[in-house]
């Protein structure tokens, strides 16, 4: 796989193995399919896992606007072109709203599992958020100095903080105005519960971009089950990776 066309421009994607059964992993804010590098190598080889750059993140294109809407549009779009009906789609925070977003417009997803995901009625943005995500695009070299402080405490390799750092960075200014915007702007936990497929909500009790409390209407909202990650932080495939793959794989 490489790229799929939307709107006359690109988005990306990788595969990792082979067979009928897949799944889809959508990656958060600010990030990209490098979100789950360390965790691909305890994932299956027996089926199709699929990692997809949305619009304006990773290796994808800008495709403007940049908002919860959109991506789930082209997430529905790069579905189908690459003939990945039905599939798992496993969403990390952004992601995981986009995931949500996608399976109301249509989306053929047979099950869905959704870690650290955003309030399916919006994210509480304050002032305060929204001005210094606007320092922040003025600034790079601030984006990488606070994505490496950020990182610090996982003990990531070297080569692996380097991608996360050039992931913000290559996302600005849309991830930081726009899709924060849009992620502040959702509404839609009164649709949710025409959703039939089954939904899992991963969460780590020491969430502290998306705390847990803050997702329990959504689990209300779409008849879903809650699982807390005890010990666990916003980002559990980067922490744990191992451990973490083995909580996914029970799930799907």
């Amino acid at each position: 796989m490489a790229y799929a066309p939307f709107e006359g421009r690109r988005i990306f994607s990788e595969r990792l193995g082979d067979g009928s059964k897949t799944v889809i992993f959508g990656h958060g804010n600010l990030a990209s399919t490098n979100s789950w590098r360390l965790m691909m190598p305890f994932l299956p080889l027996d089926r199709k896992n699929v990692f997809i750059d949305f619009p304006g993140f990773g290796k994808s294109d800008n495709v403007p606007p940049t908002t919860v809407e959109h991506c789930a549009d082209a997430l529905i779009a790069w579905q189908r072109y690459w003939k990945l009906e039905p599939a798992i789609y496993v969403g990390h925070s952004m992601g995981a709203v986009i995931g949500l977003m996608a399976a109301l417009k249509g989306a053929q997803f047979s099950k869905m599992v959704l870690i650290g995901c955003g309030p399916a009625d919006g994210y509480p943005m304050t002032d305060q958020m929204r001005a210094s995500f606007l320092m922040l695009t003025l600034n790079p070299p601030l984006i990488e100095a606070m994505t490496r402080k950020n990182n610090e405490p996982f003990g990531l390799a070297d080569d692996i903080v380097d991608e996360l750092v050039a992931d913000a960075v290559r996302c600005v200014p849309q991830g930081y105005t726009e899709m924060a915007d849009s992620l502040a702007g959702v509404r839609m936990s009164t649709q949710l519960g025409t959703l039939s497929m089954p939904i899992t909500f991963l969460h780590g009790d020491r969430d502290s971009v998306v705390p847990v409390d803050w997702i329990r209407p959504t689990v209300t909202a779409v008849h879903g089950k809650l699982v807390i990650m005890g010990g666990q932080v916003h980002v559990p495939m980067l922490v744990g990776p191992e451990q973490f793959g083995a909580t996914l794989e029970k799930e799907l």
